[in-house]
């Protein structure tokens, strides 16, 4: 996924590994500082250089 990371919100390719559902008086973060999920990843985000290219 790639999600908005750090103060600066820049965008960072993370692993989703734990998914946890709160009652609206139990959050542990104000709604307005909870950060969304931008989008799923593509094969594009993932482009490394090749071995052969070293």
């Amino acid at each position: 996924m790639i999600v908005p990371a750090g103060k600066d919100n820049h965008e960072a390719v993370v692993e989703v590994v734990k998914k946890e559902y709160f009652a609206e008086e139990n959050v542990p973060l104000p709604m307005e500082k909870t950060k969304h999920i931008i989008r799923k990843c593509t094969e594009d985000d993932f482009d490394l250089p090749s071995d052969e290219s070293i």
